[in-house]
């Protein structure tokens, strides 16, 4: 479910890839986030809308069940071009962890280059676990992110 165009919370597990991919959270650096409470989510939801002008329109809190739910984001920070994409792919519980697969890319000559300063960010909801969270990271190419959205292929 989608709550603001710049940031999703999906339900996490094996999905459709959410389209578009490239979403945003105004951070400098990349963080990889776990947010099991109310109060941590209302700062999380400030931050995301820090920048928003005081005049200007912020979504309400979506409500989430954080005694049945978790949400789970990461983000790569600030970004020199449009070049760099980010996506949570799913998680599992395993050996006693939950385990958040997060899929990357950063080729500055993939999906049509803008020069913007940009903040790639996915989030998802998860079901609710007192486990540790550890997250999977994979870097892919732009052959691969191209094939995973569905991006035409180049004209030979």
């Amino acid at each position: 479910m989608t709550w603001d165009l710049r940031f999703p919370l999906r339900f996490g597990g094996t999905q459709e890839f959410p389209r578009p991919p490239i979403t945003v959270f105004p951070s400098e650096r990349g963080f990889r986030e776990v947010i099991k409470n109310r109060d941590e989510f209302s700062d999380f939801w400030k931050r995301l809308h820090g920048r928003v002008p005081p005049d200007g329109f912020v979504l309400p809190l979506p409500e989430i069940d954080f005694s049945k739910e978790m949400i789970v984001v990461a983000a790569m920070g600030q970004r020199p071009t449009s070049g760099y994409s980010i996506v949570i792919d799913g998680a599992c519980e395993v050996g006693g962890q939950v385990e958040v697969f997060v899929s990357s890319v950063e080729d500055v000559s993939c999906i049509g280059l803008f020069m913007a300063v940009t903040y790639p960010a996915d989030a998802v909801r998860l079901p609710r676990s007192d486990l540790p969270v550890v997250f999977r990271e994979t870097q892919i190419s732009c052959k691969e992110w191209r094939d995973r959205i569905g991006y035409p292929k180049p004209r030979e």
